[in-house]
Protein backbone atom coordinates (compact mmCIF):
# COMPACT_ATOMS: atom_id res chain seq x y z
CA UNK A 1 0.00 0.00 0.00
CA UNK A 2 1.25 3.35 -0.57
CA UNK A 3 1.50 6.53 1.73
CA UNK A 4 0.67 9.00 -0.92
CA UNK A 5 0.57 9.59 -4.75
CA UNK A 6 0.36 13.09 -5.66
CA UNK A 7 0.33 14.09 -9.38
CA UNK A 8 2.61 16.73 -10.13
CA UNK A 9 2.49 18.86 -13.32
CA UNK A 10 2.79 22.50 -14.37
CA UNK A 11 1.68 24.49 -16.86
CA UNK A 12 4.19 26.33 -19.78
CA UNK A 13 7.02 25.31 -18.08
CA UNK A 14 5.43 27.20 -14.58
CA UNK A 15 5.77 26.19 -11.18
CA UNK A 16 5.55 22.78 -10.05
CA UNK A 17 2.16 21.53 -8.44
CA UNK A 18 0.12 18.64 -7.05
CA UNK A 19 -2.77 17.46 -6.93
CA UNK A 20 -3.69 14.13 -4.76
CA UNK A 21 -4.42 10.96 -6.60
CA UNK A 22 -7.18 8.55 -5.02
CA UNK A 23 -6.86 5.55 -4.41
CA UNK A 24 -9.03 3.42 -6.49
CA UNK A 25 -8.47 0.24 -5.30
CA UNK A 26 -5.52 -2.64 -5.88
CA UNK A 27 -2.63 -0.77 -7.31
CA UNK A 28 -4.81 1.81 -9.54
CA UNK A 29 -4.54 5.38 -7.74
CA UNK A 30 -6.98 8.60 -10.43
CA UNK A 31 -5.86 12.30 -10.14
CA UNK A 32 -7.26 15.18 -12.25
CA UNK A 33 -4.91 18.15 -13.32
CA UNK A 34 -7.49 21.29 -13.00
CA UNK A 35 -8.69 22.78 -16.60
CA UNK A 36 -6.26 24.93 -18.62
CA UNK A 37 -6.69 27.75 -20.63
CA UNK A 38 -5.92 26.39 -24.69
CA UNK A 39 -2.59 26.45 -25.86
CA UNK A 40 -1.35 25.33 -22.35
CA UNK A 41 1.32 22.97 -22.56
CA UNK A 42 1.23 20.40 -19.23
CA UNK A 43 4.10 18.55 -17.98
CA UNK A 44 2.85 15.85 -15.71
CA UNK A 45 4.73 12.94 -13.48
CA UNK A 46 3.63 10.52 -10.88
CA UNK A 47 5.72 10.19 -7.41
CA UNK A 48 4.38 6.89 -4.92
CA UNK A 49 5.88 6.45 -1.60
CA UNK A 50 5.49 3.85 0.29
CA UNK A 51 4.87 2.93 4.16
CA UNK A 52 8.39 2.54 4.70
CA UNK A 53 9.07 6.16 3.33
CA UNK A 54 10.32 4.60 -0.27
CA UNK A 55 9.34 6.78 -3.06
CA UNK A 56 9.29 6.54 -6.97
CA UNK A 57 9.11 9.07 -9.45
CA UNK A 58 7.65 8.32 -13.38
CA UNK A 59 9.37 10.11 -16.21
CA UNK A 60 7.60 13.19 -16.68
CA UNK A 61 4.98 13.32 -19.88
CA UNK A 62 3.78 16.75 -21.85
CA UNK A 63 0.83 17.43 -23.77
CA UNK A 64 -0.91 20.30 -25.05
CA UNK A 65 -4.72 20.94 -23.81
CA UNK A 66 -5.34 21.83 -27.78
CA UNK A 67 -3.30 23.01 -30.65
CA UNK A 68 -4.54 26.23 -31.75
CA UNK A 69 -1.80 26.73 -33.88
CA UNK A 70 2.19 27.16 -33.18
CA UNK A 71 3.33 30.06 -34.59
CA UNK A 72 0.14 31.93 -35.06
CA UNK A 73 0.00 34.41 -32.57
CA UNK A 74 -2.33 37.18 -33.36
CA UNK A 75 -5.10 34.35 -33.95
CA UNK A 76 -6.36 35.20 -37.66
CA UNK A 77 -5.56 31.44 -38.95
CA UNK A 78 -2.07 31.73 -41.07
CA UNK A 79 1.31 32.63 -40.07
CA UNK A 80 2.71 35.84 -41.35
CA UNK A 81 4.85 39.22 -41.30
CA UNK A 82 2.86 40.48 -38.05
CA UNK A 83 3.25 36.71 -35.96
CA UNK A 84 7.03 36.38 -37.30
CA UNK A 85 7.44 40.46 -35.14
CA UNK A 86 5.92 38.89 -32.36
CA UNK A 87 8.11 35.58 -32.49
CA UNK A 88 11.13 37.84 -32.62
CA UNK A 89 9.65 39.13 -29.06
CA UNK A 90 9.61 35.76 -27.89
CA UNK A 91 12.78 34.31 -28.57
CA UNK A 92 14.70 33.59 -25.51
CA UNK A 93 17.58 31.92 -26.77
CA UNK A 94 18.85 28.33 -25.71
CA UNK A 95 17.51 27.31 -22.06
CA UNK A 96 16.35 30.73 -21.59
CA UNK A 97 12.67 30.68 -20.04
CA UNK A 98 9.92 31.93 -22.06
CA UNK A 99 8.44 34.59 -21.79
CA UNK A 100 4.78 35.74 -20.97
CA UNK A 101 2.24 34.46 -23.37
CA UNK A 102 4.64 32.98 -25.67
CA UNK A 103 4.15 29.30 -25.23
CA UNK A 104 3.42 29.39 -29.09
CA UNK A 105 7.12 30.32 -29.93
CA UNK A 106 8.03 26.73 -27.94
CA UNK A 107 7.72 24.98 -31.23
CA UNK A 108 9.59 21.60 -30.03
CA UNK A 109 8.37 21.50 -26.31
CA UNK A 110 11.92 22.16 -24.36
CA UNK A 111 9.92 25.39 -22.76
CA UNK A 112 12.21 28.01 -24.44
CA UNK A 113 12.50 29.72 -27.75
CA UNK A 114 15.49 29.49 -29.57
CA UNK A 115 17.02 28.27 -32.88
CA UNK A 116 15.27 25.18 -33.40
CA UNK A 117 12.05 26.58 -32.93
CA UNK A 118 12.84 29.24 -35.49
CA UNK A 119 13.40 26.40 -37.92
CA UNK A 120 9.75 25.29 -36.85
CA UNK A 121 8.11 28.45 -37.15
CA UNK A 122 9.60 28.82 -40.11
CA UNK A 123 8.23 25.61 -41.99
CA UNK A 124 4.86 27.27 -41.00
CA UNK A 125 5.73 30.53 -42.72
CA UNK A 126 6.85 29.69 -45.74
CA UNK A 127 3.27 27.14 -46.25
Amino acid sequence: NAQGVPLNYSVDCGPVQQVAMMWMGQDMYRGAIPGQVPGSRITYSITATDMAGNSATSPEHTFAVIDLGLGDFDFDGGVDLFDLALFGNCYSGESNPLGLFCVRADFDGDCDSDLSDFAGFHAKFVK
